[in-house]
């Protein structure tokens, strides 16, 4: 079996172009990701990457009716 390692972290950023048909407000947002990476055992390379987040809560704190962790 090839080499997993995860990952959980938190990315603060500002969205300055619509997502998922969303125009921004320009605060600051929180996004919880999970990534997902797969090595080659023998070569050591990179195979796969897979990160996930709640879509849902992006466009929520872009439209202001979630509170980001930030304020």
């Amino acid at each position: 079996m090839d080499p997993i390692v995860s990952l959980r972290t938190p990315k603060n950023s500002a969205i300055k172009g619509k997502f998922a048909g969303v125009q921004p407000l320009g605060h600051a947002i929180r996004i919880e990701m999970a990534a997902f990476y797969t090595f080659d055992e023998q070569s050591g390379k990179l195979i796969s990457e897979r990160i996930y987040y709640d879509q849902a809560s992006v466009v929520e704190q872009m439209q202001g009716k979630q509170r980001s962790a930030l304020a």
